[in-house]
């Protein structure tokens, strides 16, 4: 994952120096005085119940109470911040111009004696619905911020009004509204708080955290002068869609308890065992997932190959079901059968199967958001029972999903021009073992943003994609997964220097055992065939030549609508 410990050498000199000509020891605005000010679009300071103080000073060791409501935080232990800092929170009335169901929170920290001149915007998870914890980003010096999008709690059920009806104000103020929201509020107390506006703002997030910093820079470019968008959840509509794909699969292939997680891990392990060393080198993952070809059917009961152990081998029916997890969801022929062309990406080889579709051993259990999604975002029916979707049904419910929602979540809009000329930068990240977002996810939106005229024929002058071998989902995983994308960004923007690699770290229990280069794609780490495979030095970023075709082999639908909105 990403961790914060690799630019600040590069501001220390500069912030040493500064200090002598433009010292904020004193603010501008002291905190318990920014209270006074009008804030921007109808935003107040939002000082009731468990919603803050509006705008107080909090010393370490504190215990604050929540935006969300949730249980107060104490400021101590792995939560412990190195400094004093103006705690702000705002609310902005959502897009009916009232604070009814719900308005926009927005809670900001800003450091009292260590800024380093710098605002990050923190990005969210899943459905959002809390502000993310701004300690890490305090620490390091930056005036620090995050947004509930528009409501609270962290489910998806918020875009359904009690009469049944959709909120669709809601749902923008989610997906848009209210990063753009977050950015200006923050900049404008900045501005107030230490009398001089930052000098460089920069987005964190992963998953939807992802999503929001690419909507940024696509909507708002001006917003954020570098972001790191890890394992984005772009293409939300038709992502969504594709997250429920592993448990309709089972349900209709197998039925009644599904596979049983033993089987389905030893499959995953199966493939890895088949593809390890595709890339030259054996070190327990998958190089390149689009490379593996690991078919199921050679794990079935009595096949030459298969496990002689009853709990590990396959019956035809789990292996069919397997393959199409594997596969993706595709459109339906004459009989009903899914076998025409891919609607979305389905899950590598090598990603965790159970976390999207079976969890145990005895229950087909759908991942929550697009279990929400269905029955709120499209069936409008928090009763829908998504074991009654069949393979023509959820090719109807996709292509719904894109007329009704693309033009205000998807936020894919491969035209960064804007954020080119603004001289804002951004790195994607991706594990190619993602189990909940499919890997390929950010390689179609990555190669759609390469294909774009408008963004000019140097596209990795300002937008690069680092994949992650047998990384999971904004971590984890059996490859090297410790890294600092984000310092990168900002060493990208401030000093014209691009990224050539990032380095990944495996690290158990406390130790480092192994060190990789993250090259950008379309290059990939190759060994050069000396030297410890656990040494980074021993790599070389080399283009994958047969990348254009592993591509055009899972390819999928286009969407009718990329064009329609930009």
């Amino acid at each position: 994952m990403n961790s914060r410990n690799g630019f600040l050498w590069l501001t220390a000199a500069l912030l040493a120096s500064m200090a002598l000509f433009s010292p904020y020891s004193a603010a501008a605005t002291p905190c318990q005085n920014l209270t006074s000010l009008t804030l921007p679009d109808g935003a107040v300071f939002n000082s009731s119940g468990v919603n803050g103080a509006g705008a107080s000073d909090v010393a370490p060791g504190a215990t604050i109470s929540r935006l969300d409501g949730a249980s107060p935080l104490t400021l101590t232990g792995g939560n412990a911040v190195n400094q004093s800092f103006c705690r702000v929170t705002v609310v902005v009335p959502n897009d009916n111009g009232t604070f009814t169901p719900s308005g926009i929170n927005i809670e900001m920290w800003l450091p009292e004696t260590t800024w380093n001149e710098r605002y990050e915007g923190v990005g969210g998870g899943g459905y959002a619905g809390s502000i993310s914890s701004l300690v890490s980003a305090l620490n390091a010096g930056y005036a620090s911020a995050s947004t509930d999008t528009g409501h609270a709690g962290g489910s998806g059920t918020f875009v359904l009004n009690p009469d049944g009806s959709l909120n669709f104000g809601l749902a923008v103020d989610f997906a848009t509204r209210s990063l753009h929201q977050l950015a200006l509020q923050t900049k404008f107390i900045i501005d107030a708080y230490y009398g001089k506006p930052p000098l460089f703002s920069y987005w964190n997030g992963c998953s939807t955290g992802g999503r929001q910093g690419l909507i940024e820079a696509q909507d708002h470019p001006d917003d954020y002068d570098g972001i790191w968008a890890g394992s984005p959840a772009v293409s939300f509509d038709r992502l969504s869609d594709a997250q429920l794909w592993p448990a309709v699969v089972m349900n209709l292939e197998v039925g009644g308890a599904g596979v049983s997680q033993t089987k389905l891990n030893n499959a995953t392990a199966a493939a890895v065992a088949a593809c390890d060393a595709l890339d030259g080198v054996v070190d327990g993952v998958i190089g390149d997932p689009r490379k593996c070809h690991f078919h199921p059917a050679t794990l079935i009961c009595g096949a030459p190959d298969a496990p002689t152990d009853p709990t590990l081998c396959l019956t035809p029916q789990e292996a069919t079901a397997i393959w199409k997890i594997w596969d993706g969801p595709r459109e339906v022929d004459r009989k009903g059968r899914p076998n025409g062309p891919r609607l979305w990406h389905g899950l590598e080889r090598g990603a965790s199967i159970g976390t999207l579709g079976n969890t145990s051993a005895t229950a087909i259990l759908p991942f929550s958001i697009p279990n929400v999604w269905f029955e709120d975002w499209l069936e409008q029916n928090p009763s829908f029972d998504w074991h009654t979707i069949t393979y023509p049904t959820f090719e109807h419910d996709f292509f719904f999903s894109e007329r009704r929602w693309t033009d205000i979540v998807a936020s894919d809009h491969a035209d960064l021009s804007r954020f080119r000329r603004h001289g804002g930068k951004v790195i994607i990240t991706h594990g190619w073992a993602d189990q909940i977002i499919p890997s390929m996810n950010s390689v179609n939106y990555y190669n759609h943003v390469l294909e774009d005229e408008r963004n000019g024929p140097h596209v990795e002058d300002f937008a690069r994609l680092f994949m992650l071998p047998g990384m999971g989902h904004c971590g984890g995983g059996n490859g090297p997964n410790v890294f600092d994308a984000f310092d990168a960004v900002i060493n990208w923007r401030e000093t014209g220097v691009a990224p050539a690699q990032i380095i990944a770290s495996k690290v158990v229990s406390g130790v480092t055992v192994e060190t990789r280069p993250l090259c950008p794609y379309p290059r990939a780490a190759k060994y050069i065939g000396t030297g410890s495979t656990n040494d980074a030095a021993n790599f070389v970023c080399v283009r994958e030549r047969d990348n254009d075709r592993l591509n055009r082999e899972l390819s999928i639908v286009p969407n009718p609508f990329e064009n329609q909105f930009r």
